[in-house]
């Protein structure tokens, strides 16, 4: 019977050291590195081919003759054509004045028609895809009616200082909306130069240093504002050098009479 015995526990040992023999070889394949499979001769060149091609395409494109017609035609002559159209409008306002055809409220009357044809007119011609000429168009207008405005103030003494800044102000506000609704640097830019303005155009008996300042000031922080979320690089440098250049000339102008502080 012990004899018996000794031969099970013999024949089970000898099944289980098989069995771990077979673990022990399943692991060591499971834990082997796999060879690498190499991909086809064909994707191969594919892929060798890709980046030259790439690079090719890239070369056509940098190598792409610019387009003179395009950036002489459809870019610079309309803003010329606007500067030259404002000046237009100051000589016909002024030899309208000198040969009694229109007298001051007509001339008044007529800025603010052109002005608001203007910004109609760049309007739709935005909706229509031409960018350029529409953003020209709504650029002129805020010129135009801070002139009117300007003539009908100082000029014709049609409206008081605080009329007449209240409607500069409001243009300036337009400006604003307009660069941010049109997406326009140069927008932005002519807003910011008429605004700077806006202070130097108006006549005042009693002039306010701590308005004066606290104006240019958040006309400042207000454009600083649209440059930084729109990404308007030259707005953003602009804004500050105006500022710095209007309060200095306003300084030189007025004195320390407790303008230093402020």
């Amino acid at each position: 019977m012990e004899k018996e015995r000794i031969e099970e526990l013999e024949r089970k040992i000898s099944s289980l050291e098989k069995d771990v023999a077979k673990l022990k070889s399943l692991v060591y394949k499971t834990n082997s590195p796999r060879p690498a499979v190499h991909a086809p001769p064909k994707q191969r060149q594919e892929t060798t081919k890709r980046p030259a091609q790439t690079a090719a395409k890239s070369s056509q494109a940098i190598e792409e003759p610019v387009d003179w017609e395009k950036v002489l035609f459809q870019t610079w002559l309309p803003r010329i054509f606007i500067f030259v159209f404002i000046i237009g409008v100051l000589w016909g306002f002024k030899a309208a004045s000198d040969y009694g055809l229109m007298n001051e409220k007509a001339k008044v009357v007529l800025g603010f028609v052109v002005s608001i044809g203007f910004a109609v007119t760049g309007h739709f011609q935005t909706k229509k895809s031409r960018l350029v000429l529409g953003q020209v168009l709504v650029g002129g207008a805020i010129p135009i009616l801070m002139l009117t405005t300007f003539a009908m103030h100082s000029l014709y003494h049609l409206a008081g200082p605080t009329l007449a800044f209240m409607l500069n102000a409001t243009w300036i506000i337009l400006g604003i909306a307009a660069t941010v609704f049109y997406r326009s640097q140069a927008l932005g830019i002519i807003s910011a130069v008429g605004g700077v303005l806006v202070p130097f155009l108006i006549e005042s008996n009693s002039p306010n240093a701590l308005v004066f300042i606290g104006y240019e000031t958040f006309l400042y922080i207000a454009f600083l504002y649209v440059a930084v979320k729109q990404k308007y690089s030259i707005l953003y440098v602009l804004s500050a050098v105006l500022l710095n250049l209007t309060l200095l000339i306003y300084y030189s102008f007025v004195g320390d009479n407790d303008v230093k502080e402020l």
